[in-house]
């Protein structure tokens, strides 16, 4: 099950929904996240933005998305501190699913 919330991010007005649909899912063979823990690797690729396909713990299951901005915890405000479940959440990416153009979320990567 996904649970989702909308923040702003960066003391910017559009707000971006949190979704914890992927929580779990990484690139092949990155389980840890560790090749995109970073936010200069994915600012340093040409391809804007940069298409990654996450896969569920399992493996079973396959999903591209569209990953736009690196963002640290840091951009959320301060009540995003208060919830239990992003105590252990550190890095974000803002994304985008192929299948629905233009409609941007964030997702944790953890």
């Amino acid at each position: 099950m996904s649970y989702t919330k909308k923040y702003c991010l960066g003391n910017q007005p559009e707000e971006y929904r949190l979704e914890t649909l992927y929580l779990g899912w990484a690139p092949q063979g990155d389980p840890q996240w560790e090749k995109f823990s970073s936010a200069e690797i994915l600012s340093l690729s040409s391809e804007k933005p940069k298409e990654i396909t996450l896969f569920s713990p399992d493996g079973n299951n396959g999903k591209k998305l569209l990953f736009h901005h690196a963002l640290m915890k840091d951009a959320f405000p301060l009540s995003f501190y208060g919830e239990e479940r992003t105590r252990n959440w550190f890095r974000f990416y803002k994304v985008e699913d192929p299948d629905l153009p233009g409609i941007l979320f964030v997702i944790p990567l953890h």
